[in-house]
């Protein structure tokens, strides 16, 4: 939810967090990368990649990349 609604500060909170798992997903297997990268949240999308936690290459269940539902 915070992703894809620009709380970026909250997404930087959390990622201070060492022990977070940021690769959590929702019911359809939807990281906060890709719902980030799904609604064009620009800012959380750079704040997310700059963390080598952030698994980019997760895909959603229906097998849809955050680079495809990028674009």
């Amino acid at each position: 939810y915070h992703t894809q609604n620009e709380k970026v500060d909250i997404v930087k909170y959390f990622m201070t967090i060492e022990s977070i798992n940021l690769n959590l997903v929702n019911n359809n297997g939807e990281s906060g990368f890709y719902c980030a990268c799904a609604h064009g949240s620009n800012e959380n999308v750079q704040t997310l990649l700059s963390d080598p936690r952030v698994d980019i290459t997760l895909s959603s269940y229906y097998n849809w990349s955050p680079l495809m539902i990028a674009v």
